[in-house]
């Protein structure tokens, strides 16, 4: 006997008259499709069934073979090799039939592997784009390149700008490229959203900017808008930011805007509803202009809402880059006046604006708040003039038929408020005037 060490591994060697396992079913396979009976002639529906009965008669030996319909495959029937010798043949009591869909063999089996795309780390169209795609990339750029002008622009553009132009010149025609060229906007200028923001524009965008904020905290100490005080205990002060923006003449424009969300109601503020002309009304009295050859002059009020005198207790914080240094660090400002951003600053500016009209001789008319008329006398012969004044928050829109007359209410008005004459309206609510 011997006895092999615990470190050696135990090798069977099988016998050479022993079948392998999958030969084995394999043969009985074979044997089974031998003995099946020709039952199912349709290949197509053949179901997988999961209850068999036993034989209940031999196979005869004059057995027609089966018929295959045409468009169909000639492989016999699935029938379990587990039967071994026995003619089996399926239940047709569909109680005990569990069925499966069998198999399309004309139907190509599917990978389950993900399509793996090869990386090109020095690609210049990126890593992960095919070898194939890449020089069809390569290929539209070459042709922008040398023909430019099918594009709709010269060759100062990016890469890949150039090959979506190219794409969507080829999918959608020229047509579409001019109507979207048509429709683009000119790129707006660079317009700060913090004031920290400033600092990193040029010089000359920078002090023009420096000098907006500067002409606002001004007009905001002439107005008497605020006076710095110590903040009293249990009240919240409300914070402020600057906000920036261009004007349609190209000049830069800087507020300072209180944060009214944190105001509550019935404690900072009650009403705040403030009416406005409407665009309706606005049509109708330019087509009434044009139709009579008024002219048309256009104003701009200053710091409109610092006019307006709150009635609430209001405490502000000291606005960025103009915190008092020293002893008034810690200082808050206390509002007299309305500022922007407050929920009732626009309420109170209408209401010192209509008491100022008033003085002046315009009456509001019933059917719109925004909209003034004023009737006059100029000459000796007595002529009676029609002034129409229409008011939108702080644009203000003169027309009339006199225009002398005209002239002389607009000086008045910009001697109670302060304004930027802008002379004869070209632009008005976003509408164009020629």
């Amino acid at each position: 006997m011997f006895v092999f060490p615990r470190c050696a591994k135990r090798i069977e060697v099988p016998c050479q008259n022993e079948v392998s396992r999958e030969n084995h079913d394999k043969e009985d396979h074979e044997n089974d499709m031998e003995a099946a009976p020709p039952v199912i002639t349709n290949e197509s529906n053949i179901p997988y069934l999961s209850t068999y009965d036993p034989p209940q008669s031999s196979v005869q030996d004059n057995a027609e073979p089966p018929v295959t319909p045409s468009g169909t495959s000639a492989h016999p029937p699935r029938i379990p090799p587990s039967v071994k010798g026995t003619v089996v043949t399926p239940k047709l009591s569909m109680e005990k039939v569990r069925f499966k869909p069998y198999p399309d063999p004309s139907i190509p089996r599917c990978s389950g592997h993900a399509r793996v795309v090869p990386t090109r780390p020095e690609n210049v169209y990126g890593e992960n784009v095919h070898p194939i795609e890449a020089e069809k990339l390569a290929k539209a750029e070459s042709a922008a390149q040398e023909d430019p002008m099918t594009l709709g622009f010269g060759t100062h553009g990016e890469s890949h700008d150039l090959v979506d132009l190219h794409r969507l010149h080829h999918e959608f025609g020229s047509d579409f490229l001019n109507f979207l060229m048509a429709k683009a906007e000119p790129l707006t200028p660079r317009i700060p959203v913090q004031y920290r923001d400033i600092l990193r524009l040029p010089a000359k965008e920078k002090k023009a900017l420096d000098s907006a904020c500067q002409d606002e905290i001004d007009a905001l100490w002439k107005c008497q808008v605020w006076t710095l005080t110590n903040l009293p205990l249990n009240c919240k002060p409300v914070k402020c930011r600057w906000v920036f923006a261009v004007k349609s003449d190209s000049r830069k424009c800087a507020r300072l805007v209180a944060k009214g969300f944190s105001q509550e109601y019935g404690i900072d503020y009650k009403d705040v509803f403030s009416p406005v002309a409407r665009f309706e009304s606005v049509r109708i009295i330019l087509a009434l202009a044009v139709q009579n050859a008024w002219t048309l002059q256009a104003l701009d009020v200053k710091t409109a809402f610092p006019y307006g005198n709150l009635k609430e207790e209001i405490y502000m914080e000291q606005p960025e880059g103009f915190i008092k240094k020293g002893r008034d660090e810690k200082k808050v400002y206390r509002l007299l006046k309305a500022l922007y951003g407050l929920k009732q600053a626009t309420l109170a500016w209408n209401i010192e604006l209509h008491k100022s009209l008033q003085k002046l001789g315009f009456n509001r008319i019933i059917s719109d708040a925004g909209i003034y008329v004023h009737q006059g006398v100029t000459g000796n012969k007595k002529v009676k003039v029609l002034l129409i004044l229409i008011i939108y928050v702080d644009d203000v829109l003169f027309t009339g038929s006199d225009q002398k007359y005209l002239g002389m209410m607009k000086e008045i008005f910009m001697k109670v408020w302060e304004c930027h004459d802008l002379g004869a309206a070209k632009e008005y609510l976003g509408m164009e005037i020629q």
